[in-house]
């Protein structure tokens, strides 16, 4: 069965003030107790071979996350679109993935921490590269080198050696997973696995990733994995499993600088998962890229770099969320992958709910996820898989009971991808996004609905064999409510735009980048007229540098082309975010 990749995406930016932050107390459970006798030892410790600093958001001056070279360390340069003079410009889809995973990072690098700290330590890398014979000895502040490696293993997590297989595994019990790890801290150095131990509340919310090396028996039936937690450097700390009870418990904070609370679960939450880290140091397969390497084709040899390049057919659609908001994604053939709330955000009086219910559940027939664990903002950043050539709906909605967070959505699919950003949502608000993505015709709908003011910027991006596309326009209007529909359709090579405007008029600024063997060649203007029932067809793929844009206009929607336009370039800011690193 063919499938597709949708991604999700939501923009928020987080302060944290200080370089250090307030600490609690421990709560009595994270104490020892007494006498332990210890069952399995991997040898780590945080003192010795964890990060000194905390975790940190994207709010450390000068920081970098990925840029190009990460991008072709993941990928090779399949994710290039041009390679004009040496230097490598992303396709359209490689970018957005690469920009979408540094803005998942304001949520937090534990992933990309506890991955590395467990590299370095079993002798895999070296921490020399990044400043450091040692781990303790690393610092963060202006270490671009060590900067970009923590970002390259956290993206890891959003990535799958096997099409149809998560790299986390959340199927165990809390006493399966203890034996788990028992067995593997008890073989020898050379022959053991390493692991993240993702830590979730109900429904996944919250999800936390820490590095777990060894287990001790605490009596009555309670062994207590020790886990370094990059929130809380150079402290030895212990998640609880009582095996009599099938039950788990764990005192932290997603975030450092906040109260630390109760993390719990039984055989029944699955909210206690190994990921193995042996799979990240296997070729992922790209999620958005046009060609596969032989590793996704089926070929057993596992290189350090994509090779054998040839077509594929897409295997899934994804949506991945990872900022101040929550998703679903609704089959039109029935089912539902996500969140849904048991009763509305709005009480009674109007006024939003301070109390939510949240329930996940995957309905889809063929429907999986892939959770992401980086959660300062408390939201459950997910990839979602679903059977592809199919309409959908992906529904966003605040988790803000007091305040408005910026959000977007991000679709991605084998060589393409569409997205809405700079989506404002009020307390109680959400939007919708239908999309239809017909690989096989190259042919994109999508369609933004809001029942409140919004400028939305609407993007799609295409790779090819000639050329890549990058469209952008941002839309704007006035009064409360929207349905903006775009369609980028190959085989015309015209992106459609239009809105549900029934009198008046809005407006769209447009830009065009268009990648081919000599690099990029962008186009701009802003302030285009789109009155009421009408619509836009932009000739994209005839653009060509230096000459003007061709827009035809169908006023009535009746088929007929009523006027054609000649844009002229102009000079303008771009609207989406500069490419670093190249």
């Amino acid at each position: 069965m063919k499938h597709t990749r949708l991604l999700l995406a939501f923009f928020i930016s987080i302060s944290i003030s200080g370089s250090a932050y307030a600490r609690e107390t421990l709560e009595p459970a994270q104490m020892p107790q007494g006498p332990e006798t210890l069952i399995a030892d991997s040898g780590f410790r945080p003192a010795d071979n964890g990060f000194q600093f905390e975790n940190y958001s994207n709010n450390i001056p000068g920081l970098i996350n990925l840029t190009v070279a990460e991008m072709r360390r993941m990928f090779g340069d399949r994710v290039c679109g041009s390679l004009a003079n040496g230097v490598c410009t992303l396709t359209p889809p490689a970018k957005k993935w690469m920009e979408s995973q540094n803005t998942s990072m304001n949520s937090g690098h534990c992933e990309g921490l506890a991955v590395l700290s467990s590299l370095i330590y079993s002798g895999t890398l070296s921490a020399d590269p990044f400043g450091s014979a040692t781990t303790p000895g690393l610092v963060i502040t202006n270490n671009v080198a060590l900067q970009r490696e923590i970002a390259y293993w956290f993206s890891t997590q959003s990535l799958r050696v096997d099409a149809t297989t998560s790299n986390e595994d959340l199927s165990m019990t809390p006493v399966q997973l203890v034996q788990k790890l028992e067995t593997e801290f008890q073989k020898p150095a050379g022959q053991r696995d390493w692991f993240v131990l993702g830590l979730y509340k109900p429904a996944y919310l919250d999800g936390h990733a820490v590095t777990p090396y060894a287990i001790d028996d605490a009596g009555n039936g309670v062994k207590r994995i020790m886990v370094y937690d990059n929130n809380f450097p150079n402290q030895e700390r212990f998640v609880f499993v009582n095996t009599i009870s099938n039950t788990w418990s764990y005192t932290t904070a997603t975030n450092p600088s906040e109260p630390q609370s109760e993390y719990t679960g039984n055989e029944s939450t699955k909210t206690l998962s190994l990921s193995p880290i042996s799979l990240r140091l296997r070729t992922p397969i790209c999620p958005f890229c046009e060609e596969a390497s032989a590793q996704e084709l089926g070929a057993t040899e596992v290189t350090t770099a994509p090779v054998i390049f040839t077509q594929r057919e897409g295997q899934y659609d994804s949506v991945v969320q990872y900022a101040l908001a929550r998703q679903s994604v609704d089959s039109y053939a029935g089912g539902t992958l996500g969140y849904a709330q048991t009763f509305p955000l709005n009480g009674s009086s109007g006024s939003p709910s301070q109390v939510e219910t949240l329930t996940f559940q995957n309905t889809i027939p063929g429907g999986s996820f892939d959770l992401k664990r980086s959660s300062f903002n408390h939201t459950p950043p997910a990839s979602f898989y679903v059977p592809a050539n199919a309409p959908y709906t992906t529904t966003v909605f605040s988790v803000e009971t007091t305040k408005t967070s910026t959000s977007g959505i991000l679709v991605e699919t084998k060589g393409f991808y569409l997205s809405v950003e700079n989506i404002v949502l009020d307390p109680g608000q959400a939007d919708k996004l239908v999309t239809y993505l017909d690989d096989a015709a190259q042919i994109y709908t999508a369609t933004y609905l809001t029942d409140y003011s919004e400028t939305p910027l609407l993007a799609a991006g295409l790779e090819t064999t000639d050329a890549d596309y990058d469209v952008e326009l941002l839309v704007h209007g006035e009064g409360a409510g929207k349905a903006a529909t775009f369609i980028m359709n190959h085989q015309t090579g015209k992106m459609t735009i239009y809105t549900q405007r029934a009198s008046g008029s809005d407006s769209y600024d447009i830009n065009i980048a268009r990648i081919d063997d000599t690099g990029e060649h962008d186009f701009q203007k802003a302030s285009v007229t789109l009155e009421a029932n009408s619509t836009h067809y932009l000739n994209y793929k005839d653009w060509m540098m230096g000459q003007p844009l061709k827009v035809e206009i169908d006023r009535g929607r009746d088929g007929t082309i009523d006027q054609t336009l000649y844009l002229q370039n102009e000079n303008m800011v771009k609207f989406f975010l500069p490419i670093i690193g190249r």
